[in-house]
């Protein structure tokens, strides 16, 4: 894709109160000229005199365009929250376009992200088992893996892609969780009991209440439907909102992540649908759940025979 072209795929830019933080995405968005872009805003807090003055300016910077672009704005008065502002968005703009690009005020993406996310789009566009196209990956090492990208069953968020008729399947609100837990939907994806029972803890969690959240209702739809994510097998996104005035990344746990790779077009897919265990596992036990040494296994072992012991001598 040459400079001077026009973006085709439609993108959407998910804003709040970060001026500094979305003029550096704005303008990562600027470099490839998109012919359809979408911007979602929410409110300032009620009696939050800041807040009205950084969301205008954030939503000022969006009068910078400067080339020939369908801009399509939803400039919320009232705060929603950071639950329900974003997922509402993504909503709104898949009410329009059948396929299209997320981004975050607090994501920076390489160019080449979005000649990605726009070749994975075509790609799997008639494949219903892939729901989800990711620019991050966030693997501590890298892997050596032939094609651009890989399958897995983890969709990472911080700037993404996905269809119309893969977000039809989400709803703010977790349902049905006893029956889905019952189908042991978990278990198609992950073999560690801790995987399984971590993942189902957050859903029953957010069953009682969303708290702010909306992502990981998209990740619990798409895996009730059996869905797929392709990742990169490099890192294309860069977060900058690790700091005191973020809502949930106040800190960053993840500091190893932080350095991009630019991926060269053409970009190969995998078409076999089979998720990379290799990686993914690679992701849990770091991030997730880190599996007990064999030391740790003994010393276990030995605690539970000695409870076992104590009790029979009772």
């Amino acid at each position: 894709m040459q400079k001077s072209e026009f973006f085709s795929t439609p993108i959407l830019l998910l804003i709040f109160n970060r001026p500094d933080e979305t003029k550096q995405v704005f303008e990562r968005i600027r470099a490839v000229k998109p012919k359809y872009l979408f911007v979602a805003a929410d409110g300032p807090r009620e009696n939050n005199e800041q807040d009205y003055a950084k969301c205008k300016l954030t939503r000022d910077i969006v009068k910078s365009i400067d080339w020939d672009c369908d801009l399509k704005t939803l400039f919320r008065e009232q705060n929603l929250g950071c639950g329900i502002a974003p997922s509402s968005a993504i909503s709104w703009f898949f009410d329009q376009v059948d396929e299209g690009i997320i981004l975050e005020d607090d994501c920076v993406p390489l160019e080449n992200f979005f000649s990605f996310c726009q070749s994975a789009l075509e790609h799997y566009r008639d494949e219903k088992k892939v729901m989800h196209i990711a620019g991050l990956n966030n693997l501590p090492i890298k892997l050596k893996i032939k094609e651009s990208a890989y399958i897995s069953a983890i969709p990472f968020g911080w700037g993404w892609a996905t269809w119309k008729r893969a977000w039809d399947s989400y709803s703010y609100n977790i349902s049905d969780l006893e029956n889905a837990t019952k189908s042991e939907f978990l278990s198609y994806y992950f073999k560690e009991p801790a995987i399984i029972n971590y993942w189902l803890n957050i859903f029953k969690e957010l069953e009682v209440e969303q708290n702010h959240i909306w992502d990981y209702q998209w990740l619990y739809y798409i895996w009730i439907n059996k869905g797929l994510s392709v990742l990169p097998k490099l890192n294309l996104i860069k977060n900058i909102g690790f700091n005191e005035n973020a809502t949930h990344t106040k800190t960053s746990f993840i500091k190893e992540i932080s350095n991009t790779t630019s991926l060269t077009p053409p970009f190969v897919f995998p078409n076999k649908l089979e998720i990379n265990v290799k990686a993914d596992n690679m992701y849990l036990t770091h991030y997730i759940y880190k599996k007990p040494s064999l030391f740790e296994k003994a010393k276990r072992k030995l605690k539970k025979k000695i409870l076992n012991w104590k009790h029979i001598s009772i």
